[in-house]
């Protein structure tokens, strides 16, 4: 019997919170899932999966089926064994198929369950094809001339987009893969192949390892006319990365800095919990049309090598392709910076995510967060001539996107040209009690609290709270003792169960310091002796001498407002905004303060003065001070990171201001710092005068604007040409 799935809406067709219960009630693990597919070339493929349960011995006389999920086209039969006996024989059982549900009545299983074994097999039979869109569900499909990709992208809950599954992170097991494919193709997933035969001149089959245990989300599949280039790490694990025929000539002088950059972050895991590699190999697949910045597939990473995406403007729409991690031109030290953290990061997941994975994904900050620290204290590391690692402390103010959205410009900005993110109103905290399933997969979690201020919380711990050697030591002890298990933010507190763990985990922050005193603005809860004793440290600027020095918080005492402009240095390891007086602010500029400030002293005020246009009052004062002095910072990666999130936030430009802009680019001798500026003007033009100078500017360019620019000024002009002929039809109403 096979059965045709019927088309309903996302959200009705999603999982439900209930049948997540019902089926934990029902499935005590999942022990294996065997999965056999013929991938063919074009739209379709097919195939089996065998799913091994053992089931709870409580549910005899249960009358709730069990639910498998599966979002594919069609199924052919659904047939069950007992593992119990020995040479067992499946035999074909009655199921239902839609809504993308199997439906299996739990009696149909009775008569093989045992009152001490419980352990069945399902097998499943399933037609489907090929996604051809820029979304998260299916086994993606990218054509390019004669040659054709596939890739896949699991989390949050798409893997029953691929294959019939129970698509809940909960539940880890191994993975046992065989494809048979086109011979030109190239196939990968997370273990090595084991055994590669022909079948005839056009196919051949490949089976792999069978993995560790992992939640299915993590499953991998790619396959396609990639090209590879190889290497060993410690001349034990190999090191693989694939990219598409048409780019192989761009990415090969690009490929021993990816793989220094890959055994660097090996090296540095491993060296910082004590735990090896697992895997016997760590493959690196750049995919095109890819709608993540990287995923942790253990064994098998995919990173994105193109992304499209649509921004919409009132009734225009643009598709934009961005180039991301093959570099096909010189790129920015913010971008460099940018690729080696996001494979530093995916790195990192290999342990804290896939070796332990989440319970639920109310905890997302444990991985996430995590992967963040992490990959910026490897790009601190590896690039510690530049101090591009200080860059996370400048993903402070991020987290007010998601603190105070409704203050938010960015985050307002997001909602409107970003589809994904227009239901995303309730704010959650690091561990929060848990969200419909549905709101998950639709990455409401995946957002600034998760990343920007997991990452920021663990560097607190690490920085403020234990210190580097005691804070390494509770890691490795909580890694080692959940070791291909799952975790949540129970078993996080046994090993950091300190103040600011209770405090940052369960409640939203805002805290401030602000004329001598710490202030929450959202109640987080801590108490003046609890922010003294995180040793933090203040910039203290004298109005007489102009002296810059550093002081302790007991020690501000000596220094009166009346005299010294003090600031807290808010590039210290910590979750703690500053606020700063105008007239402060005014003695800074107004005596060339920030050219002799340091690197954590500027990106203070860079943090301060955006906190003070998101969190309080956008002042055009802000932007005048802004464009004075970002010509001081000759940190390149935070010079590009502020031209661009500064526009975010701030009281929109002035033409004056935008003249102001202009000028500062055209004067400006430093290459490589004009060309950051130039790559940002466009964030800062409104006025219809300097629209048309910024047309001037790109057309005078020796190299080629990039089309995301040219895309950009293309709505400007188009916003313009609009109102021009609005008033031209005013004009004739009147008539």
């Amino acid at each position: 019997m096979s059965i045709q799935g019927t088309q309903y809406s996302s959200q009705d067709l999603f999982i439900k919170d209930s049948e997540v219960e019902q089926r934990n009630n029902i499935i005590k693990s999942i022990l294996l899932y065997k999965v056999d597919l013929t991938l063919q070339k074009g739209t379709d493929y097919y195939g089996t999966v065998e799913i091994h349960l053992d089931l709870h011995n409580n549910n005899q006389n249960s009358d709730h089926p069990i639910q498998i999920d599966f979002g594919g086209l069609k199924v052919e039969f659904v047939k069950i064994r007992n593992l119990n006996e020995y040479g067992a024989e499946f035999r074909n059982i009655t199921f239902s198929f839609e809504r993308n549900r199997v439906m299996i009545d739990y009696q149909e299983f009775v008569q093989d369950l045992k009152e001490s074994n419980n352990k069945i097999s399902i097998l499943i039979s399933f037609q489907n094809q090929y996604n051809t869109t820029v979304q998260d569900r299916g086994i993606f499909s990218t054509i390019t001339g004669e040659n054709q990709y596939l890739h896949t992208q699991g989390e949050v809950a798409s893997m029953h987009y691929i294959f019939p599954c129970i698509e809940q992170i909960n539940f880890r097991a191994p993975f046992q893969l065989s494809l048979v494919h086109p011979s030109d193709w190239v196939v990968i997933s997370n273990s090595c192949i084991i055994e590669q035969q022909s079948l005839n001149k056009v196919t051949s089959f490949s089976k792999f390892e069978t993995t560790q245990p992992f939640p299915c989300y993590l499953y991998g599949i790619f396959a396609g006319n990639y090209v590879v280039y190889r290497d060993k790490y410690k001349e034990k694990i190999d090191l693989n990365i694939y990219c598409r025929k048409e780019k192989a000539k761009i990415i090969e002088n690009q490929i021993s800095e990816l793989f220094c950059i890959t055994k660097f972050g090996l090296n540095l895991m491993e060296e910082y919990t004590q735990i090896d590699y697992y895997m016997k190999k760590l493959d690196q697949i750049f995919c095109d049309n890819y709608n993540f910045y990287g995923m942790e597939n253990p064994g098998c990473i995919s990173l994105e090598g193109r992304f499209k995406f649509e921004i919409y403007f009132l009734f225009y729409s643009q598709i934009i392709k961005e180039k991301r991690y093959i570099f096909e031109e010189e790129r920015e030290p913010l971008k460099i910076m940018r690729r080696s953290y996001i494979m530093f990061h995916e790195i990192a997941h290999m342990w804290f995510g896939d070796f332990v994975s989440l319970e639920w994904w109310n905890n997302l900050f444990l991985k996430e967060g995590f992967a963040t620290f992490f990959g910026y204290k490897a790009v601190s590391k590896y690039y510690s001539q530049f101090d591009y690692g200080i860059h996370i402390e400048l993903q402070k103010v991020l987290i007010l996107i998601d603190e105070n959205k409704d203050k938010s410009i960015f985050f307002q900005c997001l909602k409107l040209l970003l589809r994904v993110f227009k239901n995303c109103i309730k704010v959650i905290t690091l561990s929060h009690e848990k969200l419909p399933y549905y709101e998950y997969s639709c990455y409401k979690a995946h957002n600034c609290i998760s990343y920007n201020k997991g990452g920021m919380f663990f560097q607190f711990l690490e920085q403020k709270v234990y210190g580097e050697q005691k804070f390494q030591e509770l890691i490795r002890q909580f890694l080692t003792e959940n070791s291909f298990s799952k975790v949540d933010e129970t078993s996080f507190l046994k090993h950091f169960n300190d103040i600011y763990s209770q405090k940052y985990l369960f409640k939203n922050h805002l805290s401030y310091f602000d004329d001598y005193q710490f202030k929450d603005l959202i109640n987080l809860g801590l108490v003046e002796e609890n922010y003294k004793s995180l040793d933090l440290s203040f910039i203290v600027v004298s109005k007489i001498t102009k002296n810059i020095i550093t002081a302790k918080y007991e020690d501000l005492s000596k220094y009166p407002s009346t005299d010294n402009i003090i600031l807290l240095n808010t590039s210290e390891n910590h979750l703690i905004f500053n606020r700063i007086k105008q007239e402060d602010l005014k003695f800074l500029d107004e005596n060339n303060i920030i050219e002799k400030f340091n690197l954590q002293q500027r990106m203070t005020i860079w943090n301060t003065i955006l906190f003070e246009n998101i969190q309080f009052q956008k002042l055009e004062y802000f932007n005048d001070f802004f464009l004075q002095n970002f010509q001081y910072e000759n940190n390149m990666v935070v010079l590009h990171y502020i031209l661009r999130v500064y526009p975010l936030f701030s009281k929109q430009f002035t033409d004056k201001q935008e003249d102001k802009i202009i000028n500062l680019y055209q004067e400006e001798k430093d290459l490589q710092k004009k060309r950051i500026i130039l790559k940002n003007l466009i964030r800062y033009i409104n006025s219809e005068k300097n629209t048309f100078n910024l047309l001037q500017i790109y057309e005078g360019q020796e190299r080629k604007v990039k089309p995301k620019y040219l895309n950009k000024l293309k709505l400007k002009i188009k916003k313009i040409y609009e109102v021009s002929i609005q008033k031209i039809s005013n004009l004739e109403n009147k008539q």
